[in-house]
C-alpha cells in the first residue's frame, strides 16, 4: 500500500512537470479570443481541446516542442481551450487547424501529428504546396522534367511516409531552396526503383539531384546524382551546396596552397595534372571522372605550362585531403577506376550517364542530327584554343586585340560539333587570322555565361576594345566562320575620301588578301550633307563581318555614280567572280528598307538543285522562277502558286492571299495522302522556330478555306487547261477595296 502511494505520488509529480512545462512554452488561447491572434499575413498552429488538462499529454509535449521550431518559419503555435464554448465547430474533433490570417489552411487529426517531426513536415508541407510537388507516378515525373528543362534543376525525394524525420528534414530544406531548385517528393516505393536499384523496403528515405536547368533540348535527359548518405539537415544542405559548383575547376597555383569548398566541407580534391599535348584528353578524363564523384570529391585540372609549378612528369593526378596536415600526394595513374578507388567509390554504384537517343543513323534522314550522332563524342584538340574561367575571361572585353569567344555546353552535341569547326578555324587560319579564339564551358561556369546573357548553345560573341560585344549570326561552319572573322576586322562602313580610293575599293584593289573570302564589294555613293547617307551608315554597322562596304561622300560622289548610270544616292555592288557592276540609285527609299537591300544583293543569284526538283513534281515541268508557292498540309494536301503575270509585291501577295482564303483559287497540284509532318517531334523546326519568335510567317499566315466556297476551287483539278479557266474566272482584275483603306481589315491584320 505505502508503494503504490509514492507511486501514485510520482505520477502526479510526472504530470505537474509536463503540464508545467507546457503552460511555460505554450501559449494557451480561450474561443473568446483565439481569433485576435489570426492576424492578416501571419501563419498559425492552433489546438483546439475541450478536454481536461490531464488529456493528451504526450501530444502537448510534442507540440510545445514544435512551437520552437516553427517559431523559425514564422509560425505561431498555440493551444485553444473549448471547455467554456464546447460548441464551436473547431472544438468538436480535438484536432489541429492551420491558418493563414483568419483563412482556415488544412485540418489536422492529432494522430497525424504524432511527433515534433511529423508537425514540422506536415504544417511545412500545406505551405509550401507550389515548392513541393508530391507524386505517385514515375510519369509525373517526367512530365514535370520535361517542363522545367531549361529553368531549374529537381530535387527528388523518396520517404517512407509524410512526417517522417526525413521528410522534416527535406521540407526544411524546401524552405531554404524552394526558389531555386524544384522540390519533389513521393511515398511511392515504385517511384523510387526509377531512380535506384536498391530496395525500397531497406532503406528509410533516399533524395537524388535531377539536373535539368543546364538541358537545352526537350529530348535531352536530365542527369540524375544520388546522395548516399542518411537525409539529414546537414548533408542535405551540403549536397545541394556542392550541386552548384562547377563541374571541373581550372587550378592555377600549387595543390598545397589551392582552396576550395570541397576542401572545407570535409571533401578530397582530385588534381588531373595535364599538359598543351594532352590536354583534350585529360579533360575529358577531368569531365568523366567529376561526374562519377559529383558530390563526393572535388576535381580540378592543373596545367603545367601557365602554372608555373616544376611537376615532375611521372605523375599525372594529384590528391589533397580536407585535413590541414595532411600532404599532397602524387600518383601515376593508368585507369580512371583507380581514381574512382582512392576516393572509396566503385563504377557499379553511381548511376550511368543517360545517352541521348538519337536514333538508327543507317535510316537517319535529317542531316543535321547524322551529323551530331557522327560527332557525339569528339575527340577535339582543346589545346589549339584556350578555355576560360571567371578570372581568364574578364581581360578579353578590354583587349585591344578582337576575342572571339564560343560558349557551349559540353554535353550537348551541337556545341559539340560546332565546337570542332571552332578549332578547326583556329588550326586552318592560324597564320592569317588577326582574331583571338577562346571558349567558355557553361557546364562549368554559369555565372559568366549569366553575366553575357548567353541564351542559347552554341553562340559566339566578338570582344574588343570594351565595345559591345558583336553576336555572331552566321551559319556554324569551319570556312563560314572564318570567313566573318576575316571581314570583322574591316571598318564598316570604311570611309574612303578620294575618287581614286573608291575606284580601287570598288575593283578589289584596296583589299586584295580578302578577295577570297567574299564575292562583292558594295560602296555607297552620296553627295555631302544628303540625309540618306546616314541611313546607309546604320544599315551598314549591321553587316559587319558578313560583307565589305565602303562610303564615298566627296564632290565627286555624282560623276562616279553617273559613270555607270546611277544619280547620288547610290549603291554600287560589284561582283568580282563575274567582273559585273550593278548600280542602283535608292532615292527616297525609306530607311528601314535599306538593310534588307543590301542583304538581298548579297545573296546573289541562287543554285537551288533542291527547289527545282520540287517544283518540277508540283508543276510536272518547271516553271519560270521566281515562283511563290503556298502548301496546305491538311487533308486536302493543295499547292497554289503565284500566277507568273502577276507582279511579286505586297498587294499581289496580300490579295492573292485573300483569294485562297476565298476560295477564289485553283490549285496546281494535289499533295498524296501521306503523312507530311515532321518524321520526329524534335525534327520540327518550323514550330520551334514559330515558338522562338511569334512574328515570323507561320504564326501571321492562317489560310482556312470557307467550306462554301472551296466546293468550286475542289472541282476544276483535271487538267492544265481547266486550271486556266478558272484562273480566268476569279475576280483577279478588281484591285480588292481593303487594299485601297489606310485601315487593314480584321482578315489583312490575321495575315
Amino acid at each position: 500500500m505505502i508503494v503504490s502511494r509514492k507511486f501514485f505520488i510520482l505520477l502526479l509529480y510526472v504530470h505537474r512537470c509536463f503540464m508545467d512545462r507546457a503552460k511555460l512554452l505554450l501559449p494557451e488561447l480561450t474561443t473568446d479570443n483565439y481569433s485576435d491572434s489570426l492576424t492578416p499575413g501571419k501563419t498559425s498552429l492552433l489546438y483546439f481541446s475541450s478536454s481536461g488538462p490531464s488529456s493528451n499529454l504526450i501530444f502537448l509535449e510534442e507540440l510545445q516542442k514544435s512551437s520552437g521550431v516553427l517559431q523559425d518559419f514564422g509560425i505561431s503555435v498555440a493551444k485553444v481551450s473549448c471547455v467554456k464554448d464546447a460548441m464551436l465547430r473547431f472544438c468538436a474533433e480535438e484536432n489541429a487547424y492551420l491558418f493563414r490570417g483568419s483563412k482556415l489552411l488544412r485540418e489536422f487529426p492529432t494522430d497525424t501529428l504524432f511527433d515534433v517531426n511529423a508537425i514540422v513536415a506536415n504544417v511545412l508541407f500545406v505551405l509550401l504546396y507550389n515548392e513541393v510537388k508530391y507524386i505517385t507516378a514515375i510519369l509525373e515525373l517526367q512530365k514535370l522534367e520535361d517542363a522545367i528543362k531549361g529553368k531549374k534543376n529537381i530535387v527528388f525525394t523518396y520517404v517512407r511516409a509524410i512526417g517522417t524525420p526525413e521528410h522534416r528534414y527535406v521540407m526544411e530544406a524546401a524552405f531554404a531552396h524552394g526558389s531555386t531548385h524544384q522540390f519533389v517528393v513521393t511515398t511511392e516505393s515504385n517511384v523510387l526503383k526509377n531512380i535506384c536499384t536498391e530496395d525500397p523496403s531497406l532503406i528509410p528515405a533516399r533524395l537524388a539531384f535531377i539536373h535539368c536547368k543546364l538541358v537545352t533540348s526537350v529530348n535531352q535527359e536530365c542527369q540524375r546524382t544520388l546522395l548516399d548518405q542518411p537525409l539529414t539537415t546537414i548533408n542535405i544542405h551540403r549536397f545541394l551546396k556542392l550541386m552548384g559548383l562547377p563541374l571541373v575547376v581550372q587550378a592555377s597555383i600549387d595543390p598545397d596552397k589551392f582552396s576550395s569548398v570541397h576542401l572545407q566541407v570535409g571533401l578530397p580534391v582530385i588534381f588531373i595534372l595535364s599538359q598543351q599535348e594532352t590536354y583534350e584528353d585529360d579533360m575529358e578524363t577531368a569531365n568523366d571522372v567529376a561526374w562519377q564523384l559529383l558530390g563526393k570529391a572535388g576535381v580540378a585540372i592543373l596545367l603545367r605550362e601557365t602554372s608555373g609549378i616544376n611537376i615532375p612528369l611521372t605523375y599525372n593526378v594529384a590528391v589533397k585531403r580536407p585535413e590541414e596536415t595532411s600532404p599532397v600526394n602524387y600518383l601515376m595513374l593508368e585507369e580512371t577506376q583507380q581514381i574512382l578507388d582512392l576516393i572509396h567509390v566503385t563504377e557499379e554504384k553511381q548511376p550511368e550517364k543517360p545517352e541521348e537517343n538519337l536514333g538508327d543513323p543507317e535510316v537517319e534522314d535529317d542531316e543535321v542530327a547524322k551529323t551530331i550522332y557522327r560527332y557525339r563524342r569528339p575527340r577535339l584538340p582543346l589545346q589549339q584554343v584556350p578555355s576560360l574561367t571567371d578570372e581568364t575571361f574578364k581581360p578579353v572585353s578590354s583587349s585591344a586585340r578582337p576575342t572571339a569567344v564560343l560558349f557551349y555546353m559540353i554535353w550537348e552535341h551541337v556545341s559539340l560539333t560546332f565546337l570542332q569547326s571552332f578549332i578547326e578555324v583556329a588550326k586552318k587560319y592560324k597564320d592569317i587570322l588577326d582574331v583571338a579564339l577562346a571558349t567558355v564551358n557553361c557546364a562549368d561556369w554559369t555565372d559568366v555565361c549569366t553575366k553575357e546573357e548567353i541564351t542559347s548553345f552554341p553562340s559566339v560573341k566578338i570582344y574588343h576594345s570594351g565595345q559591345k560585344p558583336f553576336l555572331y549570326k552566321g551559319m556554324m561552319g569551319t570556312d563560314e566562320l572564318a570567313r566573318f572573322l576575316m571581314l570583322f576586322e574591316l571598318e564598316c562602313p570604311q570611309q574612303l575620301y578620294t575618287v581614286e580610293e573608291a575606284e580601287d575599293f570598288i575593283r578589289g584593289a584596296m583589299h586584295k588578301s580578302l578577295l577570297p573570302y567574299h564575292n562583292i564589294s558594295i560602296l555607297g555613293l552620296f553627295t555631302p550633307n544628303m540625309k540618306e547617307a546616314e541611313d546607309f551608315i546604320r544599315a551598314a554597322r549591321q553587316l559587319r563581318g558578313f560583307a565589305v562596304v565602303a562610303i564615298y561622300t566627296g564632290e565627286a560622289s555624282s560623276v562616279l555614280a553617273q559613270q555607270y548610270g546611277a544619280l547620288p544616292p547610290a549603291v554600287l555592288f560589284f561582283r568580282h567572280s563575274l567582273q559585273k557592276m550593278n548600280a542602283v540609285s535608292i532615292h527616297n527609299t525609306p530607311a528601314d528598307e535599306i538593310l534588307p537591300f543590301l542583304r538581298q544583293e548579297l545573296l546573289g543569284e541562287k543554285n537551288t538543285p533542291a527547289g527545282l526538283l520540287v517544283l518540277k513534281t508540283y508543276f510536272s515541268v518547271i516553271p519560270p522562277l521566281p515562283q511563290f508557292v503556298l502548301i496546305t498540309f491538311d487533308t486536302l494536301g493543295q499547292v497554289f502558286a503565284l500566277p507568273v503575270d502577276d507582279q511579286m509585291n505586297e498587294v499581289s501577295i496580300l490579295y492573292w492571299l485573300e483569294m485562297i482564303k476565298a476560295g477564289e483559287e485553283v490549285p496546281v497540284y494535289f499533295l498524296s495522302k501521306d503523312e507530311w509532318g515532321a518524321p520526329l517531334p524534335h525534327y520540327n523546326f518550323l514550330s520551334m522556330m514559330d515558338e522562338a519568335d511569334p512574328n515570323l510567317a507561320a504564326q501571321k499566315i492562317r489560310i482556312h478555306m470557307k467550306a462554301g466556297r472551296s466546293k468550286k476551287a475542289a472541282l476544276s483539278t483535271t487538267d492544265d487547261e481547266e486550271k486556266q479557266q478558272g484562273r480566268v474566272m476569279t475576280l483577279r482584275g478588281t484591285i480588292p477595296k481593303f487594299l485601297d483603306h489606310k485601315k487593314e481589315s480584321s482578315e489583312h491584320e490575321e495575315l
